[in-house]
């Protein structure tokens, strides 16, 4: 089941996932941002599984509350793709040069930290799930192969941004996954938009 979760987390597309293959297309420190990034989402991961049954009265109310500031940001995330496009005329493949080894970690970690996308799939839905199995090893199972694809999906991610980096080694593949981050995370916004609303009392 842990799999499963981590499989359709991976195949979801968000900020997050979006961010790290940029930073290997740009040929920035794709390693250092996913290492960020899955250190924040295996520490959530795991903060779920230890407290689950302390936070099994949290409700609907409080992940309503996140999605509906999820939408904010991912809406966000979609402007500030697009504006990349058209602000920034010298986008290259160097990603940030002047950026420093700390500097980028903390950019990584401010995508994932402004996300509340981010605590409902890595904390609540894990906690929430948790709650459901009856035994320590059957939940102990769920957590390694939550934990695995998690670990995959990061790397992964900066796998394929480093592979497209090789294949579209021209600053116009830039522009051209800017305007495709936006309009997919426009459309991820639209439909969270429209599943709160038909969801909403």
């Amino acid at each position: 089941m842990g799999m499963v979760l981590g499989t359709a987390m991976i195949a979801s597309v968000g900020p997050v996932t979006l961010m790290i293959v940029r930073e290997g297309m740009a040929g920035g420190r794709k390693l250092l941002v996913a290492s960020t990034v899955c250190g924040v989402q295996l520490a959530l991961i795991a903060a779920a599984l230890a407290f689950a049954d302390a936070i099994s009265g949290l409700g609907t109310a409080f992940r309503t509350r996140a999605l509906w500031l999820g939408l904010v940001c991912t809406a966000w995330f979609a402007v500030q793709s697009f504006r990349t496009t058209t602000r920034n005329a010298r986008l290259d493949l160097r990603g940030h040069p002047d950026e420093t080894v700390g500097g980028c970690a903390m950019r990584a970690l401010a995508v994932v930290a402004m996300n509340p996308l981010t605590y409902v799939n890595r904390f609540l839905l894990p906690a929430s799930m948790a709650q459901g199995f009856a035994t320590p090893d059957m939940r102990l199972q769920f957590a390694l192969g939550l934990i695995a694809m998690t670990v995959v999906g990061a790397y992964g991610c900066a796998l394929s941004g480093a592979m497209l980096l090789r294949v579209l080694r021209h600053r116009l593949s830039l522009k051209v996954f800017d305007r495709t981050s936006g309009v997919l995370l426009s459309g991820v916004a639209l439909s969270l938009a429209l599943s709160l609303v038909v969801d909403s009392p």
